[in-house]
C-alpha cells in the first residue's frame, strides 16, 4: 500500500498532538510528513505490507518505511498501552526490490501511546529519531510490535521491556550480545548498551580459534536478588576459550568467569560491577 505526498497536506505537528487513531495513513502523516515520496515495490504489495518511500539514510542510500499495526498491552500498573513501530528499510529502487545483503541493517521507530478519555491517542515517549532500535540484516519480525508485548517481561520492581539477544556473523567470525529495551512513559524508548554474550573465529580460517560462550540471566528473584536505578543487575558466566596475548601470539585460552552488570541511570547503560 502506497502513501504518496501528494495524498495529504503535509503538515508537520507538534509532537504532542493527540491521533484520532493509530492506522498507517495518521501514523505517517504525523511523524514522517517531510520525509516520504512515492516508490513502487511489487513484493511488499504482494507481502500485503504497508509501506511508504522515504528520503535516503544518512548514507544515500534509498529506503522504505514499513508500518507495523498497533499492539495494546498493559502496563505494570494495569494501564493500557499502545506500541507502534515503522522500520527504515534500504531498497534497490532501479530493480524495485528489498536491497537484500548480509552487511545490512535495519532500525526500528517505537513508539507507545496511551488512549485519553476523549478516544484519542496521545504520544507518550518514542526512540529518539535516528535512534531507532537496531536489528542485523533484515530480522525486523524481532519488533513487530505482537512480538515486542509478547516478549514483555519485569525489568525491575517498576520496568517492563524487552531483553534481545542479537548474533552477528562476518568473515568468519561471530559475535552475540544482549539488547535491554526498558518501555516506559517517562523516558526515551531506547535500546541499551550491549552486553556481550560470547564470540568466535570458528569459520575465518585462521590457524588459532577460540570459541567463548555465554549464559545470562536477570537478578530479580531470592538471594540474588539485586537492582540498581530501577532495573535489576544482569549475571553473566562466560566458558570456552578467548585469545589472549603470548609471547607475541595470539593464543586460545581457557576462560571461565562470571560478571555482574548494574545499571546506571545516568549514563543510561549497564556498567560492570567493580
Amino acid at each position: 500500500m502506497l502513501l504518496c505526498a501528494a495524498q495529504a497536506s503535509l503538515v508537520h505537528a507538534e509532537t504532542d498532538a493527540a491521533l484520532l487513531n493509530l492506522d498507517f495513513k495518521t501514523v505517517m502523516m504525523r511523524f514522517y510528513s517531510k520525509q516520504i515520496r512515492q516508490v513502487n515495490i511489487p513484493e511488499l504489495h504482494k507481502n500485503k505490507q504497508q509501506y511508504t518511500g522515504s528520503l535516503p539514510d544518512n548514507q544515500g542510500r534509498s529506503q522504505v518505511l514499513l508500518f507495523d499495526v498497533a499492539q495494546k498491552f498493559k502496563n505494570l500498573k494495569g494501564e493500557e498501552r499502545y506500541i507502534v513501530t515503522v522500520t527504515h528499510t534500504v531498497i534497490d529502487e532501479d530493480r524495485k526490490e528489498i536491497a537484500y545483503c548480509g552487511a545490512c541493517y535495519q532500525l526500528t521507530d517505537v513508539f507507545l501511546f496511551k488512549k485519553s478519555l476523549d478516544g484519542k491517542f496521545q504520544l507518550t515517549t518514542r526512540s529518539p529519531e535516528n535512534q531507532g532500535w537496531y536489528a542485523p540484516a533484515y530480522e525486523r519480525q524481532m519488533y513487530y510490535p505482537v512480538q515486542i508485548v509478547k516478549n514483555m517481561r519485569k525489568l525491575g520492581t517498576a520496568q517492563q521491556g524487552i531483553l534481545q539477544e542479537i548474533t552477528e556473523s562476518s568473515h568468519g567470525e561471530s559475535h552475540s550480545q544482549l539488547y535491554v529495551m526498558p518501555i516506559t512513559d517517562d523516558q526515551p524508548l531506547k535500546q541499551s548498551n550491549a552486553l556481550n554474550l560470547g564470540n568466535d573465529n570458528e569459520d575465518s580460517g585462521e590457524d588459532e580459534t577460540y570459541h567463548k560462550t555465554a549464559q545470562y540471566k536477570l537478578l530479580n528473584s531470592g538471594s540474588d536478588k539485586s537492582e540498581h536505578d530501577g532495573l535489576y543487575d544482569i549475571e553473566i558466566q562466560y566458558s570456552g576459550t578467548e585469545l589472549k596475548e603470548h609471547g607475541g601470539k595470539q593464543k586460545a585460552v581457557p576462560v571461565n568467569a562470571v560478571h555482574r552488570y548494574q545499571y546506571n541511570a545516568k549514563k543510561q547503560q549497564y556498567l560492570l560491577k567493580k
